[in-house]
């Protein structure tokens, strides 16, 4: 029963960590478009 509660736990936890992660790594693709292609908007 508390094994069940620590999966549920550590999933929200990794699907919050990955939401971020995508985030992170779009801001940085852009910023990486921005000076490599300097077309910022």
């Amino acid at each position: 029963m508390v094994m069940a509660e620590i999966q549920k736990k550590f999933c929200r936890t990794l699907h919050f960590i990955h939401q971020t992660f995508s985030l992170l790594m779009r801001c940085l693709c852009s910023i990486r478009r921005c000076l490599c292609m300097s077309s910022c908007p």
